[in-house]
């Protein structure tokens, strides 16, 4: 495999006049028939609130987001998808359908990733449609449609006083999007990340099931694991592959995709822009 290592691709953008080296190890490594995928990590841009840990971006719609968005998807058009995937349920055609809708020019682009990334990289390549392969489960084992939720609270009488933003909310406003995407992609921030899961192994002590922290975890590998099959079931032959997930999911997927045969994990790295304005990143 080491022979690879030193080898590299010229990729161009698309829709944009710059010619933007990218290097690929991977595009040599794969056989003819091999998938090549590319998985890009993200935060959640629309806020939903359904992570374990959820910090709030800023407005993706603003001018400047825009800026860098379009800057972005520019740069990882360059990857030449044939299909595109999301994290979306894979039971439900919401939306592969809001993806038509869009093309046609029915729909508005919202604040969620999917719509800011993944649809308009689908629509550079000229794909008529996007793939939904998740399997949306919390780490309790339970779907959400096995859930009542308790009703919103009320609105308060006055204004909400301001939150304080954490020092994760802060960075992720001061960065480009270009750089908080690098920094969630970097490979030793995959692994810091991974690594908080690992506290599950440990018992609580204040349970007596010995294994309740750990069962989180392994439905934690059961989602993802399901998602793997859904995104093997969707991709032929020769397919380039372009996957936007939750950064949380990037450890566990890049790890599968690295020990299939049928999959040439592509370097995330190469096709983001180069920082814009970012001297360095922070861990």
């Amino acid at each position: 495999m080491t022979g690879w290592l030193t080898l590299f691709i010229v990729g161009t953008l698309f829709a944009s006049g710059d010619n933007v080296p990218v290097r690929d190890p991977a595009e040599q490594a794969c056989a003819a028939d091999g998938i090549h995928l590319l998985i890009l990590g993200t935060y959640h841009m629309d806020n939903p609130g359904l992570d374990a840990v959820n910090v709030e971006a800023d407005d993706v719609l603003s001018p400047r987001r825009q800026a860098e968005i379009a800057t972005l998807n520019r740069a990882l058009a360059a990857f030449r998808p044939t299909r595109v995937a999301v994290e979306a349920d894979r039971s439900s055609r919401t939306w592969p359908d809001r993806y038509r809708a869009w093309l046609a020019g029915d729909r508005a682009s919202g604040r969620n990733e999917i719509e800011q990334i993944a649809m308009p990289v689908a629509r550079a390549a000229g794909l008529e449609s996007i793939e939904a392969i998740d399997f949306p489960m919390l780490m309790s084992g339970l779907r959400y449609d096995e859930i009542v939720f308790p009703p919103a609270p009320p609105p308060s009488a006055g204004p909400a006083a301001p939150r304080e933003l954490s020092e994760e909310e802060l960075l992720l406003r001061r960065l480009s999007v270009a750089g908080n995407l690098r920094r969630a992609n970097d490979p030793a921030r995959i692994a810091d990340d991974h690594r908080a899961y690992m506290d599950l192994l440990l018992p609580d002590p204040d349970d007596p099931a010995i294994y309740a922290r750990s069962d989180r975890l392994l439905n934690w590998y059961k989602r993802n694991i399901r998602m793997m099959a859904n995104l093997a079931r969707v991709a032929r032959d020769g397919d380039r592959l372009f996957l936007l997930v939750g950064s949380g999911h990037l450890a566990i997927l890049r790890d599968f995709a690295l020990h299939s045969p049928r999959f040439c994990l592509a370097d995330t790295l190469a096709y983001l822009p180069p920082l814009q304005g970012e001297a360095s990143l922070p861990r």
